[in-house]
């Protein structure tokens, strides 16, 4: 496979030292990945998270920003809750990590219980796009791998991993869960316009911060949000629904559920409506977030 263009961020990070130490990072990640093989999948996730869970909170980055993340949102809660919270969500951002590393093996084991598909078979109906929207919530992936099993592809703009390598390695296997794949920026936007106006439907991920992008409540705070996807399904009379697949237990199973869509307004009304959802799922289930994310930069 022809490997993609540089994003911006790889463009700046191109000296022989930055590659060294990415590739140094990505050949530890996939000897995790070939030590695992012999193992059942979900064992050998579950002993990982449990290192994650211990160790991620006492990283000095990762660490104060799930400390600062859940101050600022749970400032009334017990400091133990919130250590509890955090222990929970480094968990399962390792077993992202790793089920994005094994992701040929999660697609042919992962078991999805799916509430709402409905709605998207009525949106298609018309010959229109659909746009679906999530956040860093349980995974994603899960979601997409059930739209595809109804027979509704689902592709997605996804932002590159910071390590180059674990990016090309990654965007090798992400396609297994549909297609196309476009990463974010002017060339990928360009993809995602042209895919939905074909009547075709994706993904796209909206909680992370996006400097200078529109300030919208989420989870009690001001946030960047960004409004593309809601005025790219204004534009192109597209469908915008809320979906997410939630971790049920530690052995491959997600409730995938597809929400009501989003009523037509203008972009900046149809995001705040999106972040009151993606809340709601926090509420109901916080260690599943990436707390991690720099969400946040102004006080709000």
């Amino acid at each position: 496979m022809k490997a993609p263009p540089l994003s911006p961020y790889h463009a700046q990070h191109n000296r022989w030292t930055d590659r060294a130490a990415d590739w140094v990072s990505y050949a530890a990640a996939r000897s995790v990945g070939f030590a695992m093989a012999p193992f059942p999948l979900w064992r050998g996730i579950e002993v990982i998270a449990t290192l994650g869970r211990w160790i991620i909170p006492r990283l000095p980055g990762p660490g104060k920003r799930l400390s600062d993340n859940l101050a600022r949102v749970y400032p009334d809660r017990a400091a133990a809750a919130r250590r509890a919270i955090a222990a929970d969500a480094a968990a399962h951002f390792t077993r992202l990590c790793i089920e994005y590393l094994n992701l040929r093996r999660f697609a042919d084991e992962v078991t999805t219980e799916v509430e709402g598909m409905d709605r998207l078979v009525e949106a298609r109906a018309g010959g229109k796009g659909v746009v679906l929207v999530t956040a860093h919530y349980g995974n994603w992936e899960a979601l997409r791998l059930a739209c595809l099993r109804a027979g509704h592809e689902c592709g997605i703009i996804y932002r590159p991993f910071n390590n180059r390598y674990v990016d090309r390695y990654t965007l090798s296997l992400i396609r297994l869960c549909g297609e196309p794949v476009m990463q974010k920026g002017p060339r990928g936007m360009r993809a995602l316009t042209g895919h939905i106006a074909k009547g075709g439907v994706a993904l796209v991920l909206v909680d992370q911060r996006t400097t200078g992008a529109p300030l919208l409540p989420f989870l009690g705070h001001q946030a960047e949000t960004l409004t593309v996807a809601a005025a790219l399904a204004r534009r192109s009379g597209a469908t915008l629904i809320t979906a997410r697949a939630r971790r049920m237990d530690t052995r491959g199973r997600f409730h995938v559920r597809l929400e009501a869509p989003v009523p037509e307004d203008t972009p900046e009304a149809m995001m705040t409506e999106v972040n009151r959802r993606i809340g709601a799922w926090i509420e109901e289930d916080p260690g599943q977030w990436f707390w991690v994310h720099r969400r946040w930069r102004r006080a709000g």
